[in-house]
């Protein structure tokens, strides 16, 4: 394909994504607005009804599932079109909220759960349902092409995930939490394992990869709670396990899979899953490190001039490994450059960014006032070698420019 033809062609794609974008934007405005007014009118009439107890849940539960029932019976109506695309959107919205409301709704009112007990074994009668039907609401958004509505699925994942931590077991509602994570993780997995996912589908992989590492930092207490340890033993566990879960599928993957990308583009499918690495991986060495520190008992050690923070060298430490692992232990200085192209070569860029912050905060605590004299001479160091580098480099280049030019002209001569 040309030049022309390539731009002409990304501009068409661009255009397109713009329009599904801004029509369904309208149309989650349009079924929100119906939504509130189920639910409003759902009270309205619930003041009729005073002497039903629970009637605002009862109506509720009714109006939102009735709405539920009508938006999934319409989806055998096919359209055409804008039209099409703007009713998806309104439809899978609709749908998804409603069923959502109305069985929260029934569990609280007629289903008779009250704060202190569970609705089913381990309170599954209440989030599994959930859980199914987030699954089931990404799945026909993104058969439907309903791009808003799939970019914001993560948030129908949320619902399960804290229902599942509210069981008055605490083990049980560890298991059970971990079990909606791994739900979360498989759809993430799923979407780099697929060949016949579109690139617009990277957006809802990306904030579900947020919602994944998110939900990782919450289950650290309910995994405290679940085996009654103490929280430094706790924190030690939970934050080793995700590290060396981290650094053997970092070894596996890449060798047994190589790199994925979207069908029709360059765009590489391991991208999403750099937003769980910037919320998680950023922030859990350092958590480990304290970890350590707090279960050696050991916090500061002199040496030399002062003392400093074991955990911050730790830190610094975890960092570096994790981040030569994603150069593939290359020591070359010359490798180990950051890249906003490949996935592995920019999260690497960022562990060892982190390990710097790490670095300079552990020499603070160490030198304290003295560390003038070390962070200014290796800030005028580290400018005057990059400078003479660049400016090198530049005369290189414009040498290079003159003989291909002299080269030019001797040939046409």
């Amino acid at each position: 394909m040309s030049a022309s033809g390539h731009e002409e062609a990304t501009g068409f794609i661009l255009a397109d994504h713009a329009m599904r974008i801004a029509l369904g934007s309208a149309a989650a405005t349009g079924a929100t607005m119906i939504l509130f007014g189920v639910g409003f009118l759902s009270l309205l009439l619930s003041e009729n009804f005073d002497s039903i107890v629970d009637a605002e849940e009862w109506l509720m539960s009714i109006g939102f599932g009735l709405l539920a029932i009508a938006s999934w019976v319409s989806f055998r109506r096919q359209y055409s079109g804008k039209a099409e695309i703007f009713l998806n959107e309104a439809r899978i919205i609709i749908f998804s909220v409603s069923a959502l409301m109305a069985w929260i709704m029934f569990v609280e009112g007629p289903g008779g759960r009250d704060w202190d007990r569970d609705f089913g074994p381990f309170n599954s009668g209440l989030w599994l349902p959930l859980l199914a039907l987030a699954v089931y609401s990404a799945r026909k958004a993104r058969e439907l092409d309903a791009r808003v509505t799939y970019t914001a699925t993560w948030i129908m994942g949320a619902f399960p995930f804290f229902f599942a931590l509210g069981a008055q077991d605490d083990t049980a509602a560890f298991f059970c939490a971990a079990l909606v994570l791994g739900v979360l993780l498989r759809e993430l997995l799923m979407e780099w394992d697929d060949v016949n996912r579109k690139p617009s589908m990277a957006v809802q992989a990306t904030f579900n990869a947020f919602a994944a590492a998110v939900c990782a930092w919450i289950l650290l207490e309910s995994f405290d709670e679940a085996f009654s340890l103490f929280y430094e033993t706790a924190w030690l566990i939970y934050f080793s396990f995700h590290l060396v879960a981290w650094m053997i599928w970092m070894e596996v993957a890449p060798r047994r899979f190589g790199s994925k990308i979207y069908a029709g583009t360059t765009v590489n499918k391991a991208w999403p899953g750099v937003m769980a690495v910037m919320v998680f991986y950023t922030g859990m060495p350092l958590a480990l490190a304290f970890s350590i520190s707090d279960y050696m008992d050991v916090h500061h050690v002199d040496f030399l001039f002062g003392d400093f923070e074991l955990a911050w060298l730790l830190a610094f430490m975890i960092h570096g490994v994790m981040g030569l692992q994603m150069f593939g232990w290359k020591f070359d200085a010359d490798k180990l450059r950051t890249s906003l192209t490949e996935p592995s070569s920019f999260t690497g860029g960022v562990f060892f960014l982190m390990a710097f912050i790490w670095f300079l905060i552990l020499i603070s605590d160490w030198l304290e006032d003295n560390a003038v004299f070390v962070f200014l001479p290796l800030g005028v160091f580290i400018l005057f070698m990059g400078t003479k580098k660049l400016i090198a480099a530049g005369e290189s280049d414009e040498i290079s420019k003159a003989e291909h030019q002299v080269n030019m002209i001797l040939e046409e001569a």
